[in-house]
């Protein structure tokens, strides 16, 4: 379809789908738990993989701010030299 400039643009009116979204992630839900029940071992190997490198990052970042919050309550903090 040729659009013309002297025609007023139009946006094009959309269908409201009348499909449900619950029964959508319903079933990816029950394909998730069916597939997780074939591979028990390969599903317990990626959930533990997963859960490990959660909580390291959860502890390096923990770390990390705390080490950088360290010299905050001392006064003058920049006229002190540490060799």
């Amino acid at each position: 379809m040729a659009y013309r400039i002297d025609q007023k643009f139009k946006f094009p009116k959309f269908r409201r789908h009348n499909f449900r979204t619950n029964s959508m992630l319903r079933n990816y839900f029950i394909n998730g738990l069916r597939r997780i029940w074939s591979n028990k071992l390969h599903s317990c190997i990626n959930i533990l993989g997963l859960a490990l490198g959660i909580a390291v990052v959860l502890l390096i970042g923990g770390y990390v701010v705390g080490e950088l919050q360290v010299n905050k309550s001392i006064k003058d903090v920049e006229r002190i030299h540490c060799d």
